[in-house]
Formats: C-alpha cells, sequence, structure tokens
C-alpha cells in the first residue's frame, strides 16, 4: 500500500535513517519528485503535512497563469510548471 502524500510529495514514516521522520517519494504524477519544501507547522506549534494551498502561498509564481495543457495517455491535464 502506497503512503498518502501532501502536496509536497512527502510525509511522515520510517526511513533507514530515521524512526519517524517527514521525507519525500518519487511519484508517476505531479509534482513528480517535489512540489514544495515540507513540512509546515500548525497552529498548534507541530508539524504537519503540506496542503495544496500552503505549497502554492510559497511561490509567487505558482498560479500565476502560465500553466501549460500537457496530453497524456489518459487525456489533456492542466500543468502549472511552479
Amino acid at each position: 500500500m502506497l503512503p498518502e502524500l501532501d502536496a509536497c510529495g512527502g510525509h511522515f514514516g520510517k526511513t533507514a535513517d530515521c524512526d519517524w521522520c517527514y521525507h519525500y517519494h518519487v511519484q508517476e504524477a505531479a509534482p513528480f519528485t517535489f512540489g514544495c519544501y515540507g513540512p509546515v507547522f500548525g497552529t498548534d506549534g507541530n508539524q504537519k503535512l503540506v496542503t495544496l494551498a500552503e505549497c502554492r502561498a510559497l511561490y509567487d509564481e505558482c498560479g500565476n497563469g502560465d500553466a501549460l495543457t500537457l496530453t497524456l495517455q489518459e487525456g489533456d491535464i492542466e500543468y502549472d510548471p511552479w
């Protein structure tokens, strides 16, 4: 079973280097490697997974209208390079 990843492409879990840490996964869909740098801190001061809105808010270029239409085997998708 694959882990649920946040908007950055990361999640908390066990790796070879730590028992419980935030780390990234390579994916077949966007963001492919990592979409932003996570995790972020919640209102309670604890680290949490990054939402899509939080990821987009980190970069002025994200959502600025320069999205591309990519044609995939499954159909067309809109992709923002940021």
